[in-house]
């Protein structure tokens, strides 16, 4: 119980960040994870060999994707570093345990993603089947912001403007952690075929590009639905009055429960926990949250299942003009668009505020990620070797 109680100042302590809810999320679930084991706190050696033994079995783990390994391997070291630096208060013990780690998640590789010429780019977008992906898509090729701020795009934020007499449209963009992004669409053809979807597309929810529900030619009307939450997250909010009682204890409505603490205290099995909750998830009694904010995930699931659908008409696309699916993605327009403004450019720091970077060091890995960087350093520093001829 001792350390239930810790892992929950853990979490209020992420509360205060600003860090992104998913991030919150992957932190917490490391910090329960390495808790659940009953470990010595103050042990180094506890965190080095938890560490160790999550990165084999992740590595041994059905993960399709070598990134995605990579990725989530690193969410458990860091967030297991933040709990280290939350909770040990002596220095020198707080040193010794994170020099302990053994950053064995650092050495898989990391995926480079291929550069796509401008043309090469309008190929694949033509040749995706939904005329809604490919306004996504011109839209993050003519301002390099994320697939997930487009998709939640609300209406009213884009507007008409006028610049030195030309049309443009304006987009009013929120980023990740809440920071405001406003941009630019200058291209006429552009500007006229995003106007003429969204006029004549009204989707229930207040977006431009989310969709709740889908025609099926198989299945007739798909809804993206709150159940779908079950699949990934354990948290729940409690709605009503006497919704249930936890540990003699009567939740009252918004009180948010971690379904891993149920087990924790109660010894339910997750198969219990699921009998026990789904009759009151019937009637509303709670719904699926995100641990943190108590958000209710609709807009995260439906956020979700239209990128799925963005993912697999774009790797159809490039199928058909055969590009292979590894080598291109949709953050891989942001990528390209990034390396568009330094080769034209040359300015780190402009390229930083193009995509409303707070740190340009983030900035800079978008260049030697595809090495582009180094292109255009080689290509300075050989200009003296131009018309030399071989010589021996």
């Amino acid at each position: 119980m001792k350390n239930l109680f810790l892992l929950e100042l853990f979490r209020n302590d992420l509360d205060k960040t600003d860090l992104v809810e998913g991030t919150k999320v992957r932190y917490y679930e490391a910090a329960k994870k390495f808790l659940f084991t009953d470990p010595d706190l103050n042990n180094p050696d506890f965190y080095k060999n938890f560490l160790i033994k999550y990165v084999r079995a992740s590595a041994n783990e059905n993960i399709k994707k070598e990134e995605d390994k990579r990725k989530r391997m690193n969410f458990y070291d860091a967030g297991l570093k933040r709990f280290v630096k939350f909770h040990i208060e002596d220095a020198k013990l707080k040193k010794e345990i994170l020099d302990a780690f053994p950053g064995v998640s650092k050495n898989l590789p990391t995926k480079t993603r291929t550069y796509v010429s401008v043309k090469g780019r309008m190929k694949i977008i033509n040749n995706m089947e939904s005329e809604k992906h490919k306004v996504i898509a011109l839209i993050m090729m003519c301002t390099g912001i994320r697939i997930g701020d487009c998709l939640k795009l609300e209406r009213g934020k884009i507007i008409e403007e006028e610049y030195k007499d030309n049309k443009t449209l304006k987009l009013d963009v929120t980023g990740k952690r809440g920071k405001q992004n406003i941009c630019h669409i200058h291209v006429p053809w552009v500007i006229d075929r995003i106007l003429k979807f969204i006029n004549s597309h009204d989707y229930e929810n207040g977006y431009y590009f989310l969709q709740s529900k889908f025609e099926d030619d198989t299945k007739g009307t798909k809804f993206v639905r709150n159940k779908y939450a079950k699949k990934r997250y354990r948290y729940i909010k409690v709605l009503k009055p006497n919704a249930f009682k936890l540990d003699g204890k009567i939740k009252n409505p918004g009180d948010i429960v971690d379904l891993d603490k149920i087990c924790f205290e109660t010894k339910m099995t997750k198969e219990d926990i699921k009998l026990f909750l789904r009759d009151a998830f019937d009637n509303n009694d709670i719904v699926y949250c995100m641990p943190h904010s108590g958000d209710i995930i609709n807009l995260f699931n439906v956020v979700g299942f239209n990128y799925n659908r963005f993912w697999v008409d774009l790797r159809a696309s490039m199928n058909k003009i055969g590009l292979d699916g590894n080598e291109f993605s949709p953050h891989s327009f942001r990528r390209c668009y990034a390396q568009d403004i330094w080769i034209k450019d040359m300015d780190i720091h402009k390229l930083q505020k193009m995509l409303n970077h707070s740190d340009v060091n983030t900035t800079l890995k978008y260049l030697d990620s595809s090495g582009v960087r180094r292109l255009e350093e080689d290509k300075k520093a050989q200009a003296s070797l131009d018309g030399v001829e071989t010589v021996g």
